[in-house]
């Protein structure tokens, strides 16, 4: 906002659908997204900033040591309704159990549903999976990533300028190391990375 001399102000929005009617009201020029085929539908993508992994919280005692361990019969696997995991996990496990959250669950009850047995695991973000692992040492993160996304800016539909300028700036910000430093300034390299060039 800078460059052009304009005032930015954040709109934390609910969930996907809120950001994606944001932008489509007008109520926001930008959006912030996980891309997926669906909300590819109403909105357009562009500059694509990071790609963040998503990997299973299990507990410490798990035997689990690869994501495809997980999903076996008799397992039971927590996810937030609506987001990326969730779409993902829904369209791809094959054995396993999905049990679904309509909001994330306390923290404390998460080490609990996992410590007990009643879960085997909870596919989310792998940095949240990394910072419950370091809250409680009852829980451990399975070493790779379930699912990989790529983060990018959003927009109404058919803003080709807007699009191109987005692109523009995200491949200078990429190449001059600002998109690593932010990632690192946000703790956020336990589950992102830098997304390569390119529309999701």
């Amino acid at each position: 906002s800078g460059r052009i001399n304009r005032a930015h102000e954040f709109m934390p929005q609910s969930g996907a659908q809120a950001v994606i009617d944001a932008v489509n009201s007008g109520a926001a020029d930008l959006g912030f997204l996980a891309y997926e085929d669906s909300r590819a539908e109403p909105v357009d993508y562009a500059g694509p900033y990071a790609t963040m992994a998503s990997s299973y919280l299990v507990s410490e005692n798990s035997l689990f040591q690869s994501s495809a361990d997980v999903d076996a019969a008799g397992n039971v696997i927590g996810t937030v309704t609506g987001r990326s995991q969730e779409v993902f996990l829904s369209a791809n496990i094959r054995n396993a159990e999905l049990e679904y959250w309509q909001q994330q669950p306390p923290d404390e009850e998460i080490e609990r549903l996992l410590v007990s047995g009643e879960l085997e695991a909870i596919g989310q973000n792998r940095q949240r999976s990394v910072e419950h692992a370091a809250k409680f040492l009852a829980l451990r993160v399975v070493d790779d990533a379930f699912f990989s996304v790529p983060q990018s800016f959003v927009m109404r539909q058919g803003e080709a300028v807007k699009a191109e300028a987005l692109i523009r700036l995200m491949d200078e910000l990429r190449g001059n190391g600002f998109v690593q430093a932010s990632l690192e300034k946000a703790n956020l390299l336990g589950g992102a990375s830098v997304a390569p060039p390119g529309i999701p």
